[in-house]
């Protein structure tokens, strides 16, 4: 599963001037608090408390109102990326109709994507995968089309209603949080492509040129995030094929740019469900984002500001008639393409320099 912390040694720092300020050298990060411990915690209590209210509020008016029915949600373990664009949307039109109760149920981790639900239950899978990749479901909005692939153009997208991307920004939001530079997140990742090889990875050495600049003006969440808890088939034989060359970019980043945080640093010793709280809430914190193609491009166009994708293949593509050219309709984002790392690196200086 997830890394364990390592031990901290506490240092103290004689100050000769007393009105210089106190520098705890045992913790460089401190801007990361509010994503710890007792913080984070108390985060996590406000925000089930929330879920809390909404059901019990969602309660009252049904027990007045007797037209009101269950609307169900089928469970959908395929990719990740798929359920959050073309399930969860749906089931959230659902939840904003007056008849409707929504029951919803998922494969772990999927507790906080379906806040708003009525009831959402938790379905584990006994050989611990718990998605494999499949269409969506035919009485879905996507699946009524397309064959159920969320593959097509933004003038291809339907139009009949039934979709509505839940607020997650608003919802998830830390107004207990103030941060002196503003946040970035940062996601990649690293595997075996269509094409048999690496291909939507940002490169060690653009990265390690592009976080010269973003680390001095961003906090910077790094987000190539792996446990094995939340694997799906094809990545599990991925990684246990012995096809995949070392691809050393955590190395890199806490040798070159120490104040990067990893994402699992942050993770470390939490639940399936708490991990995507934790993401949620650092998502709903900043405002810049850069991610690569696949679930991570999907769930960083849920937060509003600006997301820059890098994606060298794919049907997300597709002659700029892919499903990036709907990527703004989840949250308002600003979206933008980079199928090069020629065109990557112009845009990024372009956006966030």
């Amino acid at each position: 599963g997830t890394s364990t912390s390592s031990s901290t040694t506490t240092t103290t720092t004689t100050i000769t001037d007393p009105a210089a300020p106190v520098v705890d050298l045992s913790d460089p990060l401190g801007w990361t608090s509010p994503w710890t411990g007792l913080e984070f915690e108390s985060y996590k209590q406000v925000i089930d408390a929330k879920i809390d209210k909404q059901r019990r509020r969602s309660s009252r008016h049904s027990s007045n109102n007797h037209k009101v029915e269950i609307c169900r949600i089928p469970l959908y373990d395929g990719e990740y990326g798929y359920e959050l664009a073309g399930i969860v949307p749906w089931a959230y039109w659902k939840s904003q109709q007056e008849h409707c109760h929504v029951h919803t149920s998922g494969r772990p981790g999927t507790k906080y994507l379906y806040y708003f639900s009525h009831t959402h239950t938790i379905e584990v899978k006994k050989d611990g995968l718990q998605r494999q990749s499949h269409s969506l479901p035919k009485e879905s909005p996507f699946g009524k089309m397309n064959h159920g692939d969320p593959h097509f153009s933004n003038d291809q997208f339907p139009t009949e209603g039934e979709w509505a991307p839940p607020p997650y920004q608003h919802f998830f939001a830390r107004t207990d949080v103030t941060l002196d530079k503003p946040l970035m997140v940062l996601s990649n990742k690293y595997t075996l492509e269509w094409s048999g090889e690496p291909k939507n990875n940002i490169p060690i050495r653009h990265l390690h040129e592009i976080l010269k600049t973003l680390s001095q003006k961003y906090h910077i969440v790094y987000l190539r995030f792996q446990d094995k808890r939340l694997e799906d088939r094809l990545e599990r034989k991925i990684r246990t094929s012995g096809k995949l060359a070392e691809y050393k970019d955590k190395e890199m980043i806490k040798r070159f740019f120490p104040s990067v945080v990893l994402f699992e640093e942050l993770s470390v010793g939490l639940d399936l469900e708490d991990i995507n709280l934790m993401l949620f809430s650092l998502y709903a914190t900043g405002k810049d984002f850069i991610s690569v193609q696949g679930g991570n491009s999907v769930v960083a166009s849920f937060f509003g500001g600006r997301n820059l994708i890098f994606c060298e293949e794919g049907p997300e593509l597709w002659n700029n008639k892919g499903d990036f050219t709907y990527y703004h309709r989840f949250s308002g984002a600003k979206i933008q393409i980079a199928n090069n790392t020629t065109d990557f690196m112009k845009f990024v200086p372009q956006w966030y320099y």
